[in-house]
């Protein structure tokens, strides 16, 4: 047996108990000593029972997935499901608050149920996890108090920076949209593996109770349909009862985004995927499959969308989705819908696009572009003169004025900026933009100026991605 081997590739965060005399393992735990006798022994990458076969490969070194594997062996299914039977017979009449008590019961920890966001308490089976104690007043003050993409991991434990107490969570969904996390919180006692055996097992009866109860809203069956009715409707002043029939807000404030798959995932996956990525980060999101394509309908405020962060957050959602999106301008009329997705789809199939994220509003010139009879003899003309210029210069002189010039349009002329970005001197820089004007007549310190080259070159990335150069 290799034990100390194990503990030290989990870094000593996963203790393991085992008798002195026989070196057997009972159970694992997270966060503190905790040794007792058991039966199952532990080699560096494998549980064995007492006949010495094999019960479980440890695949992974992190805490979690330990803890699952470890708990899979001493706590079988059966064990498991006959322990939340009478939990799971008592909610049917029960209050949500008795069932939680029950789980937690069972559990030997206090249980928390929070919001989508990760920030707010919306029940607790015990005082030491309501919002007025520090773990609820922690959560609340954070953004994000706790990573929403991981969170849909199936099980996710919380670091010392996201929690005053550790937290196991996993999420609670009702045909398969989120509702919010259920936690346990090892206030007095380390997190174990049975526990991750018994909170997968009891979320879906918490999730039920909490919905029997009106703690959290069950999802609407026809939620899709309403995306479905902006896109196929002439919009009119009954939609917003549709919206509120169905348990959804007509948005005042919204994108529409277009997902495709990349790992060629189907439609149903995906939108699925992106429904549990969306969710938490979000105020609504509402996903629907329309004309063989993955729709979602976000509301989200003009400094939100216009934010670094929801940027980050998309990619990081197309990311974990295997999918690219497609961001519609930020609107406020649902009426525009419509036009938003004629402008997707136009955006799609620009040439150029290999980024996880697009932003419509930074592909119009070439949407504009896209317009133009006869372009690929007329569009050739719309470069500037200046640029042909430089590039003859380049190929001649074996220069590099016109990357140069990119590079200061897109420091919005700060040469501190651009001279960095190219890794050369300042003194350089300053020959190179002299060299330009003088080539070119051309005053480069115009906001005019800028823009026309600005433009310009948006005209020749077109080309070059149109092969019409």
């Amino acid at each position: 047996m290799e034990l100390a081997k194990l503990l030290n590739q989990l870094n000593r965060t996963l203790d393991v108990p085992v008798t002195t005399a026989t070196g057997e393992v009972t159970a694992a735990v997270y966060g503190q000593s905790h040794p007792v006798a058991g039966t199952l022994s532990v080699s560096a990458t494998q549980l064995v029972d007492a006949q010495g076969r094999r019960v479980a490969t440890l695949s992974s070194t992190t805490p979690i997935a330990a803890l699952e594997t470890i708990g899979e062996a001493l706590y079988p299914v059966d064990a498991v499901n006959a322990a939340v039977m009478p939990v799971a017979v008592s909610a049917i009449t029960a209050s949500f608050a008795t069932t939680l008590a029950a789980a937690a019961k069972l559990l030997a920890a206090p249980l928390m149920l929070l919001d989508l966001t990760g920030q707010r308490v919306l029940q607790a089976s015990s005082a030491e996890l309501d919002a007025g104690t520090a773990t609820g007043r922690f959560l609340s003050t954070h953004r994000p108090a706790l990573d929403p993409h991981r969170f849909w991991h199936h099980l996710y434990i919380t670091l010392p920076s996201q929690s005053p107490v550790s937290l196991l969570l996993t999420p609670l969904t009702v045909q398969q949209a989120p509702l919010a996390y259920l936690a346990v919180g090892a206030t007095s006692g380390p997190l174990t593996a049975k526990q991750t055996q018994l909170l997968q097992a009891l979320a879906p009866i918490i999730a039920n109770a909490a919905v029997k109860d009106q703690i959290v809203t069950a999802p609407a069956s026809g939620w899709d349909r309403l995306l479905n009715l902006l896109l196929t409707e002439q919009y009119d002043q009954t939609f917003a009862a549709q919206f509120a029939r169905a348990g959804a807000v007509l948005p005042k404030q919204m994108v529409l985004l277009r997902a495709q798959p990349t790992a060629g995932q189907s439609d149903t996956v995906l939108r699925t995927r992106l429904q549990q990525l969306l969710a938490p980060m979000v105020t609504q999101v509402i996903v629907t499959n329309y004309r063989h394509l993955c729709l979602a309908l976000v509301t989200v405020s003009l400094p939100e969308y216009n934010s670094a962060e929801f940027r980050q957050q998309l990619a990081t959602v197309a990311t974990r989705a295997n999918c690219q999106l497609i961001v519609s301008t930020f609107y406020m009329r649902p009426g525009e819908t419509v036009a938003a997705y004629q402008v997707l789809t136009r955006t799609a199939r620009l040439a150029g696009n290999p980024s996880p994220v697009t932003f419509c509003e930074d592909r119009y010139f070439a949407l504009m572009l896209a317009e133009v009879n006869d372009r690929d003899n007329i569009l050739p003309y719309f470069l500037n003169p200046a640029i042909k210029a430089l590039q003859a210069y380049d190929t001649s002189h074996h220069a590099a004025l016109v990357p140069t010039l990119r590079a200061y349009l897109a420091a919005g002329g700060k040469q501190s900026v651009t001279a960095a970005s190219l890794y050369i001197h300042p003194n350089t820089l300053r020959e190179r933009l002299e060299r330009i004007t003088t080539l070119t007549g051309l005053d480069l310190k115009s906001a005019a100026t800028q823009t026309k080259l600005t433009e310009s070159f948006a005209v020749l990335d077109y080309l070059k991605a149109r092969r019409l150069e």
